[in-house]
């Protein structure tokens, strides 16, 4: 048996208790802060899908979108979710790969229909990011937009959008 002095516990005790909801990295400048506070969660052996999503969100805001795929791809190799598949479909819409954004969004989609960032992401991908899309692109981004707003009536975004494309669509 080991026996540990109160100072050694007082250290240890709050580390063992560590949850990825407890990670935050609100003085994350640099990709080489959020590597740093990363490599140790690992050492804890807390490494989780959430974590992975956070990371990758804190990535993307400090843009730098090929570690953000990074990250939401590890989270989607541990158990893939909604979530995570929408967050890596707007980074490749992003850095300007709409079939991947699209592929993400389906498997999203797939997982659970009424995604709505899936929804939404699909749909700009479709009909915004597209220079020329077809009637079927915009028809179908028109009915993920108001499936969205069925489930969130008044999302601002999809009402933007359904705008959008009702002007475009009203155009001689």
């Amino acid at each position: 048996m080991v026996i540990l002095p109160a100072c050694a516990l007082s250290v240890l005790v709050p580390v063992l208790h560590l949850d990825e909801t407890e990670i935050h990295m609100p003085n994350a400048k640099s990709s080489d802060d959020i590597n740093n506070a990363l490599e140790r969660i690992r050492w804890l052996g807390r490494e989780s899908i959430s974590l992975h999503n956070y990371v990758g969100a804190e990535y993307s805001k400090l843009q730098q979108p090929g570690l953000a795929i990074e990250q939401f791809e590890s989270s989607i190799e541990v158990f893939p979710t909604p979530d995570a598949y929408a967050a890596l479909g707007h980074e490749y819409r992003r850095t300007g790969v709409p079939q991947k954004a699209r592929d993400a969004y389906s498997k999203a989609l797939a997982i659970d229909a009424d995604a709505a960032t899936a929804l939404l992401g699909y749909s700009a991908s479709l009909a915004i990011d597209e220079p020329h899309p077809t009637e079927a692109d915009r028809s179908k981004a028109s009915q993920m937009l108001k499936r969205v707003l069925e489930i969130y009536p008044g999302q601002s975004d999809a009402t933007q959008m359904l705008r959008q494309l009702r002007r475009h669509d009203a155009k001689p």
